[in-house]
């Protein structure tokens, strides 16, 4: 059986706030799968974190991850995701317990798409995703 290709999926959303009077439309960009697995970058943050939804059959939660190293200034080739404090969180808030089998599926989940996620010309392609 061939495996599942993730497709890259653009799309314009609108941002409210409280505190800025319009709305702000940014790109979302999305990688998702047939099998209906999807990582959505859904902002960032400070220390240069990205910010992504991870939806599958099970779950939908959030995590942080980041490419830079710890000056902070320096992007690297590799992703570091915060896999154990978003299931943690995810575990709580849901009242459930995410299994080591389905921690692991969602791990591989993660790690392929990152590798595949689109990145700007001047970028270092991601050839690493290590998991915290």
């Amino acid at each position: 059986m061939a495996s599942l290709k993730f497709e890259v999926r653009k799309e314009t959303v609108e941002i409210k706030s409280s505190w800025v009077k319009e709305p702000v439309w940014v790109e979302q960009i999305s990688l998702v799968r047939e099998d209906g697995v999807e990582l959505r970058r859904i902002g960032g943050g400070r220390e240069k974190q990205a910010y992504f939804r991870y939806t599958d059959k099970d779950v939908c939660f959030e995590v942080t991850t980041s490419r830079y190293d710890a000056d902070g200034h320096t992007e690297t080739d590799t992703w570091v995701v915060l896999l154990g404090t978003a299931l943690r969180k995810y575990s709580s808030l849901s009242k459930g317990r995410v299994t080591p089998a389905k921690a692991r599926e969602i791990a591989d989940n993660i790690e392929e798409a990152l590798r595949e996620w689109p990145l700007y010309p001047q970028e270092p392609p991601a050839q690493h995703v290590k998991f915290k």
